[in-house]
């Protein structure tokens, strides 16, 4: 919350928008170099037009990786909204139970 300073003009203090972190950030530049074999889950918040980004992910995934699995978004519900924090707490025993090894997430606007 701004309050003012003193002065013959009004100062206000700026909170900055940048999150403060309290861990370093992870380091995610080590990934997977060959996903043929692997299998990959989409997660969708519902938001914007993330299935036809998903679509076209998925197709030039498997026009690189011919053996990639890739399991669509629907198996997993919508990450955000109403039921989001049961999809949260369920999530990992579904990408278990789906044998993903990774996941695409975080589209939509």
């Amino acid at each position: 919350m701004a309050r003012a300073v003193s002065g013959p003009e009004p100062t206000y203090e700026v909170l900055s928008p940048e999150p403060r972190y309290v861990e370093p950030p992870a380091d995610f530049t080590v990934g997977i170099a060959d996903l043929n074999g692997r299998t990959v889950a989409q997660l969708w918040d519902g938001l914007f037009r993330g299935d036809e980004l998903l679509a076209i992910i998925s197709d030039a995934l498997r026009s690189r990786f011919p053996r990639v699995r890739i399991v669509d978004h629907a198996a997993f519900g919508v990450t955000h909204g109403p039921d989001e924090a049961l999809l949260r707490e369920r999530l990992p025993e579904m990408l278990r139970q789906a044998d993903c090894d990774l996941a695409i997430s975080g589209l939509g606007g």
